[in-house]
């Protein structure tokens, strides 16, 4: 459910008095600093938003949210599923970044209202985050980091990144007393601060991603985003191996949207596949776990990617994966028990995996059992709410 509580000026925040007026004496405040949330479709958002939930369901967290709003739009707050969501309009956009000079400002207004215990700020995308670092105070901060470089092998986009993770981005996790790192790639990544950081992975609501009843059918399946910006996704890779002869009778299913996508619907036409290739748009919820039950497998071929949430979401819906062996995929992805790993951009290993999975079912039903149990031991939200409250409590303690 949501609800929007007002709209005001990009200059005014009202108080948030109706937050105020239900927090117990007991309840702590968490102010989760995201640079995007949902609506949006992403790992770091449902990240975000699972954690959030969680935290305040289990763990009388009262979580409030800072995220971007919409080009040159108005701030708003918003009750989403019992968060409450501030969402601050920006100027730019620069490669999927929105940018804003007056956000500092705007976010020491946030803080003053909300008046967190504790601040979490999500990177590796610049900007909120950034802000934050100077409106914090002396809350204690925790930066959460959902990949490595952001490095994209492109000259024009790599010198300010790099310049970045060098200046602002090292100050800001300087500035963190710890460091949540979303996978071992993360961790590794930013070794120099591994003095104060720990490993809590993305997760999965089983109540909403789970096996259910529907039987697996022959149909293969792609979730990503579909933005010029996220190539990097690989779809364009998965398309290639299609037109395989290995893979002549393969089908393809594929869930998500973006600017990008009258491109690939094309792709499929000039390979001689659009026939077998179905586009779902964005999908939620329910009819997310749907396609995933429905899917043999997932194919999730990234040629740059830390930790997709996708692939424990397949594994939680008793689906096996086939993916790339990039970031730390390879932890969950284990070749020979759950799926396949093949090398990123590599279309004819691509190719043969799907053919070998689409000719053997029984082995896909096995992978899709032991991802369903990995999953079950490890990657569950409330393990993972658990782990962040626990990292949490030890920063009140020690600050108090």
């Amino acid at each position: 459910m949501k609800v929007i509580v007002w709209i005001q000026g990009a200059s005014v925040l009202m108080p948030d008095s109706n937050a105020k007026a239900t927090r117990d004496a007991s309840q702590r405040t968490l102010l989760m600093v995201s640079p995007y949330f949902p609506p949006a479709l992403g790992g770091l958002e449902q990240y975000v938003f699972r954690l959030s939930s969680q935290l305040q369901k289990l763990h009388n967290w009262r979580v409030v949210i800072v995220t971007s709003g919409d080009r040159r739009g108005r701030d708003r707050r918003e009750v989403m599923d019992q968060l409450t969501v501030y969402r601050l309009g920006y100027t730019m956009m620069i490669s999927h970044t929105p940018l804003d000079l007056h956000w500092t400002r705007r976010m020491r207004e946030v803080v003053q209202q909300v008046n967190p215990d504790i601040v979490d700020a999500h990177l590796p995308v610049p900007g909120l985050a950034d802000a934050a670092t100077f409106a914090v105070g002396n809350i204690p901060l925790v930066v959460t980091y959902h990949t490595a470089s952001m490095q994209k092998g492109r000259l024009r986009y790599d010198l300010p990144i790099w310049a970045y993770e060098r200046v602002l981005g090292h100050a800001l996790l300087s500035k963190a007393e710890r460091i949540i790192c979303t996978s071992t790639a993360s961790r590794d990544f930013l070794s120099r601060y591994s003095g104060k950081s720990v490993i809590i992975p993305p997760a999965v609501d089983t109540e909403i991603f789970n096996p259910g009843s529907t039987a697996p059918g022959q149909r293969f399946l792609f979730v990503g985003n579909l933005s010029r910006t996220h190539v990097h996704k690989g779809l364009g890779y998965l398309l290639q191996a299609l037109r395989d002869p290995r893979c002549r009778d393969v089908s393809l299913d594929v869930v998500g949207d973006g600017d990008g996508r009258q491109a690939y619907e094309s792709q499929c036409h000039d390979l001689g596949i659009a026939d077998r290739v179905k586009f779902y748009g964005t999908l939620y919820g329910d009819a997310l776990a749907q396609r995933y039950r429905a899917a043999l497998s997932l194919v999730q071929p990234s040629t740059n990617d830390n930790f997709p949430t996708t692939v424990i979401e397949a594994m939680a819906c008793g689906t096996p994966v086939i993916a790339s062996r990039v970031g730390s995929t390879s932890t969950v992805v284990q070749p020979g028990a759950t799926g396949y790993l093949v090398e990123p951009g590599d279309v004819s290993s691509l190719a043969e995996a799907i053919s070998a999975l689409f000719a053997d079912p029984v082995r896909a039903a096995t992978y899709g059992k032991a991802g369903l149990e990995l999953v079950q031991s490890s990657y569950t939200t409330e393990q993972q709410a658990e782990r962040t409250n626990t990292l949490f409590d030890e920063i009140l303690c020690r600050s108090a």
